[in-house]
């Protein structure tokens, strides 16, 4: 590990403190968040002031990002439908479904207004639309690719592809759904958050959880790789008092929420230990794939997942899977990475599938494929660090 100079560059986009460069990351082949590879070379540090790990944002890097930005397809192994989240007994629902239950079973009011920062293509102003009625609704994005479909949905106002001091009025609600980690400086955004909420609102966020999830860490348009204590710390830098914080909404996210008015002091940081240890996780976790791959017996090799975990593991393993496997409906029957991806059931038998998911949930998907599909061999990744 070395340490970068202090600068614009290479200092803290949160506290402007001192960056640590993990030496190695830029060995690793990395993923966009749209879920297809990126090459290796990227910059990983974390702070030796407020703890937080995260991209090197120099010149480099956002270079890649309008790269990335040009070609960014959402949700396209889907045919732009959002990616299911899975009980531990594979039952499906729809992310934004699962979280705007969340907020009502937590006391969101029947009535509102809400803006949706980073509304992608409106999977979550959709969910809100059709749970709750009462409420009128805005979204945000960089741009107006999707515009048609987020102002087809009832009761939304319109798509705003400015400064969020640019949208008329106030909101009760303001959402930011895998957004926030994308944000240089977000510190920044959080302060404009504020000046568009009422007294009383409340903002909602869910970013992945780098601890539970270290795959995370090789997504090339990440700015921020966060922990539970890391965003709370960063909630507090910006004048937020923290309602709630939470890891098991979603397995492998943390979503959080906060309203403004919070206490001035910021927690102390620290390293994050637990989201640097994923980088030697994710070594461990490709060379076990490369062993599934190269077993012998026959029998083609496949990797379970058609989102971050395999693309990062397919190009690690230079394209050997002949096939995907993924419980999501409406991936199945779909192509991706040049290879099909199957439903469990349609793996042929003898057929080997690495399973390298995060979260602890890989054993335990392993074991119930096991027990449903025993003629294929599921191998699980290896247990994570501990968090």
């Amino acid at each position: 590990m070395t340490t970068a100079e202090s600068g614009a560059a290479s200092g803290c986009h949160v506290c402007g403190g001192r960056l640590e460069v993990q030496a190695g990351y830029g060995e690793l082949t990395r993923v966009t968040s749209d879920c297809k590879p990126w090459p290796a070379g990227g910059t990983l540090g974390a702070c030796i002031a407020c703890g937080l790990v995260q991209k090197v944002l120099d010149a480099r890097w956002r270079a890649e990002i309008d790269r990335i930005y040009d070609a960014y397809t959402i949700y396209f192994q889907g045919g732009g439908a959002e990616q299911a989240v899975f009980s531990p007994a594979g039952e499906a629902l729809q992310r934004s479904e699962r979280l705007v239950g969340e907020l009502h079973r937590r006391g969101l009011a029947a009535e509102g207004r809400a803006v949706d920062v980073g509304c992608g293509n409106g999977a979550f102003l959709a969910a809100l639309s059709r749970a709750m009625p009462g409420w009128s609704l805005v979204g945000t994005e960089l741009s107006d690719k999707y515009r048609d479909r987020i102002e087809a949905i009832p009761r939304v106002e319109r798509l705003y592809t400015g400064p969020l001091d640019e949208i008329p009025g106030q909101f009760d609600l303001v959402s930011m759904i895998h957004a926030l980690e994308h944000i240089p400086h977000p510190v920044e955004l959080l302060r404009s958050v504020a000046g568009i909420l009422r007294p009383g609102g409340t903002l909602f966020i869910e970013v992945p959880d780098a601890v539970r999830n270290p795959f995370d860490l090789v997504i090339a348009d990440h700015a921020s790789h966060f922990t539970p204590v890391s965003l709370t710390s960063l909630l507090a830098r910006a004048g937020y008092e923290v309602v709630s914080v939470s890891s098991e909404w979603v397995p492998k996210e943390i979503s959080l929420v906060a309203r403004p008015g919070g206490s001035a002091a910021v927690p102390a940081g620290h390293a994050e230990a637990g989201a640097l240890e994923g980088l030697q996780w994710l070594l461990g976790v490709r060379d076990a794939a490369r062993a599934v791959r190269d077993a012998q017996g026959g029998g083609a090799f496949g990797l379970f997942g058609s989102s971050i975990a395999a693309t990062w593991l397919s190009a690690e393993l230079a394209g050997a899977a002949a096939f995907f496997v993924d419980e999501d409906p409406s991936r199945r029957g779909s192509q991706f990475a040049g290879r099909p991806i199957l439903a469990p059931d349609q793996v042929a038998p003898g057929s080997r599938v690495f399973i390298g998911v995060g979260g602890g949930l890989a054993p335990k998907i392993a074991a119930r494929l096991t027990r449903d599909h025993p003629a294929v061999r599921w191998t699980a990744a290896p247990p994570e660090p501990p968090a």
